[in-house]
């Protein structure tokens, strides 16, 4: 974080489910939020959508939270569509980012 603590540099999240629908939307996004701290990006990506009213809550949801929701196509990865983009958090806690870096590498 030291060394890389730039305006270049950027850290992105990718929470992945299977399916988000009206059941476990806020289970799903707030597993995607709770580490929100070490990101600049943090994004919820599913391979399924359902339900009514799911997009409409994710929306409410990103707006209030800055994260964004991706669509999957396991078959054909890049042709995953962002369905809402994620909002810049320029404010990351070298704290919690020094802490994941010292436990991903002991």
């Amino acid at each position: 974080m030291k060394v890389y603590s730039d305006k270049k540099t950027r850290l992105w999240s990718f929470e992945v489910k299977v399916l988000i629908n009206c059941s476990n939307i806020r289970e799903v996004f707030f597993q995607t939020t709770r580490n929100s701290s070490w990101e600049n990006y943090s994004h919820l990506v599913a391979d399924e959508i359902t339900g009514n009213g799911t997009l409409r809550e994710l929306q409410m949801l990103t707006n209030l939270h800055n994260t964004g929701v991706i669509k999957l196509d396991i078959e054909h990865p890049a042709k995953s569509q962002i369905l809402l983009r994620a909002g810049d958090n320029t404010e990351i806690d070298p704290n919690t980012t020094s802490r994941i870096a010292e436990e991903k590498f002991l």
